[in-house]
């Protein structure tokens, strides 16, 4: 039973920090994406 505990364990920390890495992506695309719609609002672009 332990060697099932350590690898659910493992399984749910690799599941916490594949979500870390989702929203840390998300967030970078947000940003990119706000900086270039103030970039093209700063141009008068519409």
């Amino acid at each position: 039973t332990r060697i099932f505990e350590k690898e659910d364990w493992k399984r749910v920390t690799d599941l916490v920090t594949n979500a870390k890495q989702v929203v840390s992506s998300i967030q970078d695309i947000a940003r990119k994406c706000t900086e270039y719609a103030n970039f093209n609002s700063a141009k008068g672009v519409s």
